[in-house]
This record gives C-alpha cells, structure tokens and sequence, in this order.
C-alpha cells in the first residue's frame, strides 16, 4: 500500500508538471466512449486543467497515506486506484487508441490487463488495510465497520463488470 502510494505521488507531479500525456489518454477515451458527440475544440485545454487537478489530488492523497497513514487517506487512494482500473477498462473496451495511459509520461506501456489487476489490486489492499485492523489498521480507520470494505470492493467490480457490458452493447448496436 505504501508503494501505492508513493507511485501516485510520482504520477501526480508528473501530471502537474507534464499533464499532455494523461490530457491525450483522457482524450482519447473520451472520444471513444461518445462516438457520435465528439470532443469539442476547445476540451483539450479544460482536460489540462482536470489532469493537472488530478495530479495534485493524488499528490495530496499519496502524502496523507505516507505521513499519517490515516483511514481516511486509505480510502482515498483506494478510491483513485480504483478509478485508474476503471479508466483503464473503459479504455480497453472501447478500443481507444493510446500508445500510454499516461501515469508517469509518454513512455509508459500502453494500458493492458496486467494495468487493471495491479490498480484493482492496490485498491483491495488499501480497502483491506483500512479495514482489518489485524493488518495494522490506524484507530482512527472504519475498522469497525468491516462490511464497509467488503461492500466497497463487490461495488468497484460490479461498476467495472457494468462497464465492460455497457460498452460491448453500444459496440455492438
């Protein structure tokens, strides 16, 4: 969990400083997942504002988990990790053409399966450390509230099952 965390920091400067690469992924997907309303002109600079956002948002989150190690922070870098499988599924299924998903730059690999399972995995594992207090949850986690977690992660893949089914429909209509 820890070197999720720091990996989000990395990725979260290097959309700060350098957010064209993620801005070219979101594009991508985004002009995929609505085929017939494309993107418009002038959405490329608006997506820089929103990667850089995003860059800062898994900075702060990377921080929280590495200096306080608080439940808090805990699921909120469970809820990017998340978020990065779910944004990977939707590029996979709709066939988007990206070259990188952007993370740390232009020459990351192209997003692939091995992409989802590692995000899915540290979202589980971050789910699973806020959660069971066997693993060293922090006291002020929602230890106490177990079913929470479990809740938490049934949601993330029915979402990410309803994805893959809603795009392969729209594929296929």
């Amino acid at each position: 969990m820890l070197a999720g965390a720091w990996l989000v920091v990395v990725a979260g400067l290097n959309k700060v400083w350098r957010p064209e690469p993620t801005a070219r992924a979101i594009t991508a997907v985004l002009r995929s997942l609505a085929r017939r309303a494309p993107v418009g002109p002038g959405t490329g600079h608006t997506i820089a504002i929103v990667t850089r956002l995003l860059g800062v948002i898994e900075i702060v989150v990377g921080i929280g988990v590495l200096a306080a190690r608080a439940g808090v922070w805990v699921w909120a870098l469970a809820t990017l990790y998340a978020a990065f499988a779910c944004f990977v599924v939707a590029a996979l299924a709709t066939g988007a053409p990206l070259r990188s998903c952007g993370c740390f730059g232009a020459a990351d690999p192209p997003p692939s399966a091995v992409h989802v399972a590692l995000d899915a995995a540290v979202a589980a594992l971050a789910i699973a450390a806020v959660t069971d207090r066997s693993l060293g949850a922090p006291r002020d986690s929602l230890a106490a509230h177990r079913g929470l977690g479990a809740a938490v992660s049934i949601g993330i893949a029915v979402l990410i099952v309803l994805l893959l089914r809603l795009i392969r429909t729209d594929r296929s209509s």
